[in-house]
């Protein structure tokens, strides 16, 4: 799984960090290898 993070400046000037997690076509494939095992 990818994660993507972006930057958001607030108006404080503060750097807001924002991550998610971004699912791929192999993370599916892993996760239907799984349930076949």
């Amino acid at each position: 799984m990818k994660r993507v993070c972006t930057g958001a400046a607030t108006n404080i000037g503060a750097e807001v960090i924002v991550c998610r997690n971004e699912i791929t076509q192999v993370d599916l494939d892993n996760a239907r290898a799984v349930d076949k095992a």
